[in-house]
């Protein structure tokens, strides 16, 4: 379980720093402590709740800068669910507990959901977890597959009664294989789907701040980023391509797409469906939250205006 600080989250840990602060200082302090805090969390008694045979869980993905982290947090907030949080990140065998006892006076106080850079500044709020998706970008072998992500579920220690939610940008290319290894369980594969033109602009923005495209698909890594505008154009349009081809392959009542612009304005229609219909939950599961009646999609202006031309004109060319 062990991370560092790579090249690129480095980078990314600068930009935040540069344009927030809080999210910054909890990734570098996870990515500093947690090799640490989980060795120290490994030797630690634990009486274990879970059911492999009956879990529970949801896994969000999309392009970046497509609102993922946002819905998130509001599934979290209305639906029961244990999410992989910063805590997590650092005790992953004894964080459930404490999020468990906390987590539902704090998520119907919340007046509003936030991240920069993909950080978060809370203990309690998302963490992206890389490092537990990592396996599936090292094998395609299904069954090593499943064992790592049982014993990642056993960590986790969800009650029966709980749905593990993760979010995760970087496994967009790997979503098939995880599948394959999670089919025995009930497990749900959310797509983010968010306006081109917002996301590639965001995406932009973003590159300006940390000098980072991130993730960077395998077409285009070697590929020198001579033009911005058109690099990102082209990072959105390889991720959202390669997420079509691996969601083909999940069945329609494993895969649930979201239209992030639809979810702002309408979230109960989707958390209704996501309760009711894809996990069966009871009537009245879907617990009141006051950031859910705040949810708005940014109108704030990102790239500079022949940027955004520039983007629109690649857009209509394809």
């Amino acid at each position: 379980m062990r991370k560092s600080i790579n090249g690129n989250n480095l980078q990314r840990i600068i930009g935040a720093l540069k344009n927030g602060g809080e999210d910054a200082k909890m990734g570098i302090l996870i990515h500093l402590l947690s090799p640490i805090t989980q060795l120290i969390d490994s030797f630690i008694l634990r009486k274990n709740t879970y059911d492999l045979e009956n879990v529970k869980g949801i896994i969000i993905s999309g392009p970046p800068r497509s609102g993922s982290t946002l819905i998130y947090q509001a599934i979290t907030c209305a639906l029961p669910c244990m999410p992989f949080t910063n805590l997590h990140a650092l005790f992953p065998r004894h964080a459930s507990n404490i999020v468990r006892h906390i987590n539902d006076d704090r998520q119907a106080s919340r007046t509003q959901f936030k991240n920069y850079h993909g950080y978060t500044s809370s203990l309690y709020d998302v963490n992206e977890g890389n490092y537990i998706f990592s396996c599936a970008h090292k094998t395609d072998n299904i069954e090593h597959l499943n064992k790592k992500f049982c014993e990642i579920i056993s960590k986790l220690n969800p009650s029966p009664n709980e749905i593990l939610i993760f979010k995760n940008v970087l496994a967009y290319n790997v979503l098939d294989r995880i599948y394959r290894a999670t089919m025995d369980k009930q497990f749900v594969f959310i797509r983010v789907q968010r306006n081109p033109q917002a996301v590639i602009e965001s995406a932009l923005k973003v590159y300006k701040e940390t000098r980072n495209f991130q993730p960077i698909p395998e077409s285009l890594r070697k590929s020198a980023i001579n033009d911005p505008v058109d690099f990102a154009y082209q990072q959105i349009k390889a991720i959202n391509a390669t997420l079509d081809n691996q969601f083909k392959s999940i069945p329609e009542n494993a895969k649930y797409v979201i239209q992030y612009e639809d979810f702002c304005k309408f979230p109960f229609k989707y958390l209704e469906k996501l309760a009711y219909c894809y996990f069966n939950l009871p009537k009245g599961s879907i617990k009141k939250c006051q950031a859910l009646d705040s949810l708005k999609v940014s109108e704030s202006v990102k790239v500079t205006k022949i940027e955004g031309e520039k983007i629109r004109d690649l857009l209509n060319i394809t």
